[in-house]
């Protein structure tokens, strides 16, 4: 196979005898451009031992890739070409990246043997395998690089939405509303076996039964013109008795989103994430943060609000030019339709949404974001206005604000706060908030804290500036900070009885987060947790841990006044065992039972945050603890658990 200066890819052939080298066949000008991707190039021999070379271009006229194979006959120095077009969705799975080819049997001795197999891997991280034209299988191995997950509570029914709201968006009678059901109800005489038995027997919808987005809801069905408009195409994915059914939202290292059904893992729907005007050199899209946000929609004013769940993804898009960009994608988990909203320049908000669904329901274009910062971000965050604003940080330390508001910090000398959409009520909720907000920033061996001002003469935005600072040594650099999970949630239970009736009573500070420090390369020094204070920096709790092989493999979660945290030791000390181990924090208020000081209510700058009790607990574990996580309810209720995976890929529960 040789490139001639104008593109056109040519095979050449020579006798073994020594003669000249010649043109057998080529494959046209094959120089990539704009409208047209690069060619993939295959060879192997057939049954006979004859050379097959091929090529997978895509072809604007066919809008599909072309399959284009040259087999030589070496005997009778003849050669035979086939081509033919493969229905590859690129919508679906992006372009092709590799492609391996087997050949055709001249002399099929089953069916399976009669066509061409093709084998592509696409740039989605789909596996794909073609038996001539007609797709035989297909494996997602890009769910092997999932970046975030998220889980999301599929809508309640019919019944449940209208909430005893009658036509026309007013409140029913109770005869009515009995009238109503009585209306509703489908086959009768099946309803009431239904129900007896599963009022005898207790069977209920099983959690493996799997979620249909399309046939779940008869096409016949209507929608009252009073419920929020959100529902006629989501309604179909109804939850079932216990909300066994759930979606998992994950996005993955090759740039596209899966919904996931929980109770069987099935992919539910899946959508491409777009590069913007990266499309032009090429990149890549790295997911960062995905935060669940709400959207409050309602009908009539006597109708019930209804919130929408709504998925703000926060990424970065690479180009190969070496640019980064921060971009987010704000869709609708249910369907992945794209909800996003810009700002125009006077302020007013603009739809700027591509939703094109084919004949088959699948999308016919990527789910475009909105460039939210022209550079890397630094920290994404939720303002605490109960409106689910997301603030993220880029280089330069601004914040940006939205009703879903993200904040973005850059790399300015002032660091700046950006607003997704920038609008003057984010802008005034942001400048609100900001003086309660107290972040904490990774820098080298230290851990910066910062809060947020606005000089209107020096900036439109919000800037971070630095107000403490914390080392841990001139050997220790700090890889990472985690938060508490129960930020922002209510807490049900305030304390733990104990046999002698006594009560401990949670230290619960919603400003703590957890930092992770590792020794510097060529160091003797150890591993270090710490749980600090974002408020003033306060240190208040430190423990030194083993590093193995200079390396601190420590997984740690924070939720309300319990720190669970796993690590490696290697102790040689008499007496001891060398293995993996979680341990159990718990903080109580004071330094005994029955002792308060509303560490929930009282400020950070009070020396009474430093009066509380530890009680910590150590467990042996198997296996290296590869995540730990902590159970969380709607209301808060429910004991909670600590959920820890492991090597061996099954996960343990109720460590404590």
């Amino acid at each position: 196979m040789a490139l001639r200066d104008d593109g056109v890819a040519e095979l050449l052939g020579y006798e073994a005898r020594g003669s000249a080298i010649g043109r057998v066949w080529d494959f046209g000008d094959v120089t990539p451009s704009a409208s047209i991707p690069e060619s993939h190039f295959f060879a192997t021999l057939n049954q006979n031992g004859n050379p097959c070379i091929g090529k997978v271009a895509w072809s604007n006229i066919h809008n599909a890739p072309i399959h284009e194979t040259f087999e030589a006959n070496l005997i009778g120095g003849t050669g035979q070409r086939t081509a033919f077009p493969v229905l590859f969705d690129t919508y679906e799975h992006g372009t092709i990246k590799h492609v391996a080819f087997s050949p055709s049997s001249p002399t099929p001795t089953s069916i399976n043997e009669t066509t061409h197999k093709l084998f592509i891997v696409t740039s989605t991280g789909s596996l794909q395998l073609w038996d001539h034209d007609v797709l035989q299988w297909v494996r997602e191995e890009a769910l092997a690089t999932v970046q975030t997950a998220t889980v999301i509570e599929l809508p309640p029914t019919r019944e449940e939405v209208l909430g005893g709201v009658g036509a026309g968006g007013t409140r029913e009678s109770f005869w009515n509303k009995i009238v109503r059901q009585v209306k509703d109800i489908k086959n009768p005489p099946h309803y009431i076996v239904h129900f007896v038995t599963r009022f005898v027997t207790g069977s209920y919808a099983s959690p493996s039964s799997p979620i249909s987005l399309a046939s779940s809801v008869p096409s016949t069905f209507t929608i009252p013109h009073f419920v929020p408009p959100h529902f006629p195409d989501a309604l179909a994915a109804l939850h079932d008795t216990f909300s066994f059914h759930q979606l998992l939202i994950t996005s993955t290292a090759h740039g596209k989103i899966f919904a996931l059904d929980t109770s069987t893992g099935a992919i539910v729907w899946s959508r491409i994430l777009g590069l913007g005007w990266a499309r032009q050199v090429g990149g890549r899209i790295v997911p960062v943060k995905a935060v669940v946000v709400r959207s409050v929609e309602t009908g009539t004013e006597e109708c019930v609000p209804e919130a929408r769940k709504e998925i703000a993804l926060i990424t970065q898009r690479v180009a190969d030019d070496t640019l980064v960009d921060t971009v987010v994608f704000h869709f609708d988990p249910l369907t992945g339709e794209d909800i996003k909203t810009v700002t125009s320049t006077d302020g007013e908000i603009e739809s700027a949404r591509i939703n094109v669904k084919g004949a088959n329901g699948r999308w016919l274009s990527p789910l475009e974001g909105v460039d939210a910062i022209a550079g890397p971000l630094i920290d994404v965050f939720v303002v605490p206005d109960s409106k689910d604003t997301i603030g993220t940080l880029d280089e330069f330390l601004q914040v940006s604000p939205r009703r879903v508001t993200i904040v973005m910090y850059s790399s300015k000398p002032a660091p700046q706060v950006r607003l997704y959409p920038d609008t003057p009520d984010t802008r005034a909720s942001l400048t609100e908030l900001a003086p309660k907000i107290h972040l904490a920033l990774r820098a080298g061996t230290q851990v910066l804290g910062h809060q947020l001002g606005l000089n209107d003469e020096l900036s439109f935005f919000h800037v971070a500036f630095p107000t403490w600072g914390v080392s841990f040594g001139e050997e220790e650099e700090v890889t990472s900070i985690i938060r508490s999970s129960h930020k922002h949630r209510d807490v049900a239970s305030v304390g733990r009885v104990k046999g002698d009736r006594t009560t401990l009573y949670k230290y619960l500070n919603s400003h703590l987060i957890v930092v992770i420090s590792a020794p510097s390369r060529g160091s003797s020094s150890s591993c270090g947790l710490h749980v600090v204070d974002t408020v003033k920096g306060t240190v208040l709790y430190h423990v030194s841990l083993p590093a193995i092989d200079e390396k601190c493999d420590i997984k740690a979660v924070l939720d309300e006044n319990w720190l669970v945290y796993s690590y490696y030791d290697d102790s040689n000390e008499v007496g001891g065992a060398k293995g993996y181990r979680v341990v159990s924090v718990e903080m109580y208020e004071g330094y005994g039972p029955d002792q308060k000081i509303s560490s929930s209510d009282i400020t950070s700058y009070s020396n009474k945050t430093i009066e509380f009790s530890v009680y910590e607990q150590a467990f042996a574990m198997p296996h290296r603890v590869t995540a730990i996580a902590t159970t969380s309810t709607k209301f808060g209720v429910s004991t909670k658990d600590i959920i820890v995976t492991k090597t061996a890929f099954i996960p343990f529960h109720d460590v404590c």
